[in-house]
């Protein structure tokens, strides 16, 4: 209903698998069971997000909500590229970090 709608407004959701593995992480004693993450999330071609992630069944990326962007965008394009969960090669479930791929 209302309530649940309210609850969830501004917040994002990750797969569980991300939620679990960064629950343990940060050292949860029980990282199965975690039902959210505060997150900050800086990303210069998005912007810079804070806010809760809540676990999502069935996700395959993390979806941020618009209301968590703090600060837009940069201007400039980035000195480097750094890898994403998203590019991991075929085959791969893409949990692997990116020391783990080279």
């Amino acid at each position: 209903g209302a309530l649940g709608a309210a609850m969830a407004d501004g917040c994002g959701f990750a797969p569980e698998w991300l939620v679990t593995e960064l629950a343990a992480c940060a050292g949860a004693l029980e990282p199965e069971r975690a039902a959210a993450l505060q997150v900050r999330v800086f990303c210069p071609t998005l912007g810079v997000f804070k806010g809760m992630l809540m676990r999502r069944p069935g996700l395959e990326r993390v979806q941020l909500s618009s209301s968590m962007r703090k600060v837009p965008p940069s201007r400039y394009p980035p000195p480097f590229r750094l890898p994403s969960f998203s590019e991991s090669p075929a085959g791969q479930s893409g949990r692997e970090s990116a020391h783990e791929q080279a």
